[in-house]
């Protein structure tokens, strides 16, 4: 059996794992290289990643394709929330629900609502950063009716407690 000795190319093609290295495709130093795989729970570790958390960030940190992550929210294995559309993953419910993931338990309770410390009400500008799309999106999503809102005076106001509803709707997560 002939074995393969890979092309000059394939060594500087950052794609391509040499035999002594172990990296995960996609992985950004700093953010997902600082940490082992035992300090994935640890706060610094989830501080450092933004909320939330894009579909091209989720793959590597749960270690499989973007292609996955899809059909893993589509199929309600990953939770998230479908709006507009566009899948909304927020950090607080993957570490929850990669701690009951775990085959022993931490006694660690995370919280699980992502508008926890948010305004009562929330205007165009912090629904721009909660939700992490644009301000055009979030103005279709208002506009459709996709999230709650109400426009007063030319200026959305969306109130927390009716966010909160229209995100358990939008959950891809099925009470047991």
């Amino acid at each position: 059996m002939t074995q393969y000795r890979p092309a000059l190319d394939d060594w500087n093609n950052p794609g391509y794992a040499r035999p002594t290295e172990h990296p995960t495709p996609g992985r950004r130093a700093g953010v997902y290289g600082a940490s082992p795989p035992g300090e994935l729970m640890d706060d610094a570790f989830w501080a450092a990643l933004e909320d939330p958390l894009p579909v091209r960030e989720l793959a590597p940190l749960l270690r499989v394709h973007e292609a996955t992550v899809l059909r893993r929210l589509q199929d309600g294995t990953i939770p998230g929330h479908f709006i507009g559309r566009s899948w909304i993953v927020f950090k607080c419910e993957i570490r929850a629900w990669l701690l009951t993931r775990r085959n022993t338990p931490t006694g660690e309770a995370v919280e699980t609502d992502p508008l926890a410390g948010w305004p009562d009400e929330l205007r165009m500008g912090e629904l721009v950063q909660f939700f992490g799309k644009t301000k055009q999106t979030i103005r279709r999503w208002l506009e459709h009716g996709d999230i709650p809102g109400y426009r007063i005076n030319g200026r959305w106001i969306t109130y927390a407690s009716e966010l909160r509803e229209s995100l358990a709707a939008s959950s891809n997560q099925r009470p047991s």
